[in-house]
C-alpha cells in the first residue's frame, strides 16, 4: 500500500476494509449453520441517482460497469464465498490469499495482513443525527433518533431488493 498522503491509498484501503467486512461477516454467520450468505465486490466508478420526495424518503440508485461487475461476483459466489471483482483483486495485490478463479473473478479465504477498525462509535454525536439524513430515513425513525431515543429501533419493515438488467440503453 501507498503513502497515507496519496489518494490512491485511500482507494486501496477502501478496497481492503470492503473484503475485511465480508470475510468478518462469513466468519459471523458460522454461528448459524442454516444460513448462508454470498458476497460479492467490485470497486470502481458508479452512476448514482437520487430518487423520490425529500418529504418522505429519498433512494440511492447505482448503476454502471462496477455494479454489473459486483452483481457478476455475487453470481459466481458459492455459499459462505466472498468473490472479487477483477477491478478489486487488482487493487489489492499480496493482501489476499485466493482461493479459486473463475472468469478472472477470484473466491479470497482470508487477508494476510489486518485492518484497524473504524468504528462508528468514533463519529461526532452530530454526525449521525445530523439534519441531513432526515431526508434518507423513514421519518418514524429519524424522529425517535432527534428525541434521543435508541438509533437503532426495532423498525422492522418489509424489503425488496431488486436488481434489473437493461440492454441497450445508452
Amino acid at each position: 500500500m501507498k503513502d497515507e498522503r496519496d489518494s490512491s491509498f485511500i482507494f486501496h484501503l477502501s478496497s481492503f476494509r470492503a473484503a475485511a467486512c465480508a470475510l468478518a461477516m462469513q466468519t459471523a454467520m458460522r454461528a448459524f449453520p442454516q444460513l448462508a450468505i454470498k458476497i460479492g465486490i467490485a470497486t470502481g466508478p458508479a452512476r448514482r441517482f437520487v430518487v423520490g420526495d425529500p418529504q418522505i424518503q429519498l433512494i440511492d440508485t447505482l448503476a454502471g460497469e462496477t455494479i454489473r461487475q459486483m452483481a457478476r461476483a455475487q453470481e459466481l459466489a458459492g455459499k459462505g464465498e466472498v468473490v472479487l471483482a477483477p477491478s478489486t483483486a487488482q487493487d489489492l495485490p499480496g493482501f489476499w490469499k485466493p482461493g479459486r478463479s473463475m472468469d478472472n473473478f477470484t473466491v479470497i479465504g482470508e487477508l494476510t495482513t489486518q485492518v484497524a477498525p473504524t468504528p462508528w462509535d468514533d463519529l461526532p454525536d452530530d454526525a449521525r443525527a445530523d439534519a441531513r439524513l432526515g431526508s434518507w430515513i423513514l421519518p418514524a425513525l429519524y424522529e425517535r433518533i432527534q428525541a434521543g431515543q435508541e438509533p437503532f429501533t426495532a423498525e422492522l419493515r418489509a424489503a425488496t431488493a431488486l436488481f434489473v438488467q437493461f440492454e441497450g440503453i445508452d
